[in-house]
This record gives C-alpha cells, sequence and structure tokens, in this order.
C-alpha cells in the first residue's frame, strides 16, 4: 500500500505498527509524544476529536469497524489534511505550520490516524474578529480593507491549485485582521479544477458568514474582487443570495431539530 506523497523536508518512519510522516526538522520521538498526549480536549464529533497538547493541535480519527474498512481501502481520504498543509504552504498560503502525520497499523488494515500541527495562539475566526473588532457599523474603508485583505487570501487558494469545500468563515483565522490562515484542511482537495458551481459554494458560505452585521454596499465589493468576471457580478450576486438562503434556511432547521434557537436572522 503506497503512502502520502512524500514532499521536500518531510521524514518518514515505519515499523510493524506505525507509519508516521513527520517534519524531518524535529524529532520522530516528539511527534509520536504529542501524538500520545492527552492534551486539552477542545472538539469532540463522531469521526474526530481535536485537542491541544501544547503549542501543537492533535486531531485523531475516532474508529470503529466501518472507520478501519475505510481508512483501509482510501487511506488516501483521510490523508487529506496532511498533503493539502504541505501543499498549500508550499504555494504561500497560511496554515498552520503541519508537524506529524501518523497511521496506526496492523498487518495491513489501518486502525486509525492523526495529524498534529501548529496550535495559532491568539487567533480568532474571521467572523469573531469582524464582529468584535470592526463591529456591525464599521467606517466603510476599515471594512472594505478587512474584506479586501481576506478576497486576496482567498484568490491565493484557487491560484494554489486547492480548492476548500467548507470555507465558512469560522475555518478562516486571523490575528489582526489583514494575515489569514486557513484550517479544517481535510475539507481541501489538491489538483480539481474550480468550477463556477466550487466558486459559487464558496461566496454563499462566506456571504453567509457576514451579511447578518454588515450591508450589501460593503459585501458585494468583497465577492466582486473573488469573481473571475467583476463585470457580470448582479446576475451572480443574485445567485449567492439565493444560495445563501438556502443555506441558513437548512442550517436552521438542523438547529430546530436539535433544539436549539437561531442565533442569526437572515437580512434579504
Amino acid at each position: 500500500m503506497s503512502g502520502p506523497m512524500i514532499p521536500p523536508g518531510v521524514a518518514v518512519f515505519r515499523s510493524r505498527r506505525l507509519a508516521v510522516y513527520y517534519d524531518a526538522a524535529t524529532l520522530i520521538d516528539k511527534s509520536v509524544e504529542i501524538i500520545q498526549e492527552p492534551g486539552e480536549i477542545l472538539k469532540v464529533s463522531p469521526k474526530a476529536s481535536t485537542r491541544r497538547v501544547g503549542d501543537w493541535l492533535v486531531k485523531e480519527g475516532r474508529t470503529n469497524l466501518p472507520g478501519i474498512v475505510k481508512r483501509t481501502l482510501k487511506p488516501e481520504r483521510y490523508r487529506k489534511a496532511w498533503a493539502a498543509a504541505w501543499h498549500l504552504r508550499a504555494h504561500g498560503v497560511s496554515v498552520p505550520r503541519p508537524l506529524a502525520y501518523l497511521e496506526r497499523r496492523v498487518f495491513r488494515l489501518v486502525l486509525g490516524d492523526a495529524f498534529v500541527c501548529e496550535f495559532l495562539w491568539g487567533h480568532a475566526s474571521v467572523e469573531d474578529y469582524a464582529r468584535a473588532v470592526i463591529g456591525p457599523h464599521p467606517d466603510i474603508a476599515g471594512a472594505t480593507a478587512f474584506l479586501f485583505g481576506l478576497a486576496d487570501a482567498i484568490r491565493g487558494i484557487e491560484n494554489a491549485g486547492a480548492y476548500h469545500a467548507d470555507l465558512s468563515g469560522k475555518n478562516i483565522l486571523t490575528r489582526d485582521g489583514s494575515q489569514f490562515s486557513l484550517i479544517d484542511l481535510d475539507a481541501v482537495s489538491l489538483g480539481v479544477p474550480y468550477s463556477d458551481e466550487a466558486r459559487l459554494k464558496n461566496h454563499v458560505q462566506l456571504y453567509d458568514s457576514f451579511c447578518d452585521f454588515w450591508p450589501d454596499d460593503v459585501l458585494i465589493p468583497f465577492i466582486e474582487r473573488m469573481s473571475p468576471d467583476p463585470g457580470r457580478i448582479e446576475p451572480w450576486m443574485h445567485r449567492v443570495w439565493k444560495g445563501q438562503r438556502e443555506r441558513r434556511n437548512r442550517t436552521e432547521a438542523i438547529w430546530r431539530k436539535e433544539g436549539r434557537r437561531a442565533q442569526r436572522l437572515f437580512q434579504p
């Protein structure tokens, strides 16, 4: 079974029970030690648990029998964050520094995996940053500078030959409002064409992140800056508005099913 593509700067350790791909600038013992530490749990989902261990973030797959079968048959699906991190950094896109990717094995079975990357201290999602620092009634120049910087960072992802399928504000972090880092790299695909359908999905996600507290006078130029055909922004925005309403309706339906109140209301 072939391993993930090994970019320059990556070392590999293999044993009967482990395969570890790690930053060659560090020691293998450090990578394995970090993965074994319990750390501070940050998030738990049916598929994975995420924890902080010192200055590192560890995302570890939660495995059961179906998960073992999937990891064994399609291991590349679970290596996406590792591959994306190295690819994007090589193309100038800011992402947390990847330290290691580990697979636990018995014979040819992949029992589990873990991805270790840098923990971004002092960062907030762009949604939280905009809400807390810029506020709902910013000066147009300040809001535009923030959003144009974000738009340029997002175009850098496209230029790197990558597509992030969940490009909502919660998956883009910033510390100062001018530099942006991409997270949730499991959702990144490499070497796929950035189709109009993919671009529309991203624009809907981003518009939905900000439309509750910023008017279209601010948001339309933001979307236009990311558009390959800015001269036709009006018909494109109608598709974005329609997609955002549908996205918000789906989200609020899930909230109602889970017994949660909608935290934001769509403003037409």
